[in-house]
């Protein structure tokens, strides 16, 4: 997954949880989650490492103090960040200029 369809798929989130009638924490908490699930996906990736390598970096990143730091130092601030953007265009463009924004996104658009 390349960052441009990740940004795809967090915004759409965002403008999905935003007609809902959730909580701004609950939908805050959403999108940590969302974003969190993401981070451990790329953990598994340490397991590839060459040699007793993979064993060592997985025990490492593959942990609850490590899972809990990778929430709240790389998840929250991502899921926020994500937010803003989602904020700024829906203020300046509407419910309307979100969806065209994130179908241009996926249409190759900027």
């Amino acid at each position: 997954m390349n960052w441009k369809n990740l940004l795809i798929q967090m915004l759409a989130l965002v403008h999905e949880l935003s007609g809902t009638d959730q909580t701004g924490p609950e939908k805050l908490a959403k999108l940590v989650d969302a974003v969190a699930a993401i981070i451990e996906s790329i953990d598994d990736v340490a397991a590839m490492l060459p040699g007793g390598f993979g064993v060592i970096a997985k025990l490492i990143v593959d942990n609850p103090g490590a899972d809990g730091m990778e929430k709240l130092y790389l998840a929250t601030p991502i899921a926020e960040m994500i937010y803003q953007i989602w904020r700024g265009i829906h203020n300046i463009s509407g419910v309307s200029g979100v969806t065209a924004f994130i179908h241009n996104l996926e249409n190759g658009g900027v």
